[in-house]
């Protein structure tokens, strides 16, 4: 297998060890703690990019892409094509599963985006009048009424129209995975808000993410890394277009 270009994931060559970890730890390991195991069918560790480097995720950013490539692809069909499918067809795969609503010709980053606010919707969904008290102020939703309905236009339209809020919506959302998958969170760079609004939203997204992979039969091996390897990268696509454009809403 190799990697095939693909300018979806090219920005992955910019990013540092650190960032890539959570890629890393997706591709490679199933369960968290002492019960945490490499998967049978990944590759990435036994490659020689990985041992003669093993950590520097930068070095070998290529060999992380083209791992996620063959998940997002049937086994057969990658040994017929010598490699995984783009991910562009990830993003519409696991939206299909998912059951989100999406356009055939819509861009990668809009599609990340829609998968963003349909576990947002699905947390926001199960939590009580305290906690979406809590989040609205966390996020500083300003005059949200206190519905589930008010708060899901509301992310609804931030996430689609600023880049700042949709930040913090992928940051709660790749945390919570991070946190549940990994068994660790991503830094939150000292955004206290951020920090309570993610104790206040871990616990409805968890019990979503259970229902969505229990009634969308997301619990097979390969929708175990392409669902959470999508928020990730959506996650760190909106961090570097951000940190680029610091002037955008």
């Amino acid at each position: 297998m190799s990697y095939r270009e693909d300018p979806d994931l090219a920005f992955l060559g910019t990013l540092s060890d650190a960032e890539l970890e959570p890629l890393f730890g997706y591709l490679v390991y199933d369960g968290s703690g002492e019960e945490r195991r490499e998967r049978l069918t990944q590759t990435l560790t036994s490659s020689d990019e990985y041992k003669n480097c093993p950590g520097e995720h930068s070095r070998y950013w290529q060999r992380l892409a083209e791992e996620l490539q063959c998940f997002g692809g049937h086994s057969l069909m990658n040994l017929w094509r010598g490699g995984g499918v783009l991910y562009a067809e990830i993003v519409r795969d696991v939206l299909d599963k998912a059951k989100v609503k999406h356009e055939d010709d819509e861009s990668v980053p809009v599609l990340e985006r829609r998968l963003l606010e349909s576990l947002l919707i699905a947390a926001v969904e199960k939590m009580d009048e305290q906690d979406l008290k809590e989040l609205i102020s966390s996020l500083n939703l300003q005059n949200c009424a206190v519905t589930a309905q008010a708060v899901t236009a509301a992310l609804q339209l931030g996430v689609r129209l600023n880049s700042a809020l949709a930040l913090q919506a992928a940051s709660l959302v790749a945390n919570t995975l991070s946190r549940m998958l990994l068994g660790s969170g991503l830094t939150l760079a000292g955004n206290a808000a951020l920090s309570r609004a993610l104790g206040v939203f871990a616990g409805p997204l968890g019990w979503a993410l259970t229902g969505l992979w229990t009634a969308y039969d997301l619990a097979g091996p390969a929708y175990r890394v392409t669902l959470p390897c999508v928020v990730q990268i959506a996650f760190m696509r909106l961090k570097h277009t951000t940190a680029e454009n610091p002037s955008a809403n």
